[in-house]
């Protein structure tokens, strides 16, 4: 018991040193996406997409922005696309893991300055991970950050407070995710 609580010590403050929380080493980008059912009402639509950013497969799904993504620190992706089961609406997930937790933050925080004209734009103070949902026009997002990983949710055709409490739902299950 004394050497298992000695090295769990040293893992913790190593990984303090190098950035990185011990929930983090275990979770990863795909790890944290829902699976079809794990919210209610939504199954996914498409298959996932994931790897390290820079590879073909970043390039397939996000086009341009690729070096700008690396510039602003990601590491890996992962998205996984989901449609309503009751309707033509569509839920996009993007889970990010990057290089450490400042720029995880500083990633976070410039996507929730993109979105300060949402109507409505509130924290998630209910989410124990930094978390946030704004809907623009007929688009609500939410995005949650904790540790090295910043996920987004984006839900077309989505003005109520039943869509954002779906988008709410969507983040809840990332942050358990990837506190596990």
């Amino acid at each position: 018991m004394q050497l298992t609580s000695r090295v769990l010590t040293v893992l913790s403050v190593l990984a303090t040193l190098t950035g990185f929380t011990l929930y983090a080493v275990a979770a990863s980008p795909t790890g944290c996406l829902p699976t079809s059912g794990a919210i209610s009402g939504w199954k996914v639509f498409s298959e996932t997409r994931s790897g390290a950013l820079g590879e073909k497969a970043s390039y397939d799904t996000y086009d341009g922005p690729v070096d700008v993504m690396k510039q602003e620190g990601i590491r890996y992706f992962a998205q996984r696309m989901f449609k309503s089961t009751t309707g033509k609406r569509y839920v996009t997930v993007d889970a990010f893991q990057l290089r450490n937790a400042g720029l995880a933050k500083a990633l976070y925080a410039k996507k929730r300055a993109s979105y300060k004209t949402a109507k409505p734009l509130t924290d998630q103070p209910s989410i124990r991970d930094r978390a946030f949902i704004g809907t623009v026009g007929k688009t609500t997002v939410g995005v949650v950050q904790r540790g090295i990983f910043v996920a987004e949710v984006t839900m077309s055709n989505a003005t109520t407070d039943a869509d954002r409490a779906k988008v709410r739902a969507f983040l809840t299950y990332i942050s358990r995710k990837l506190g596990e």
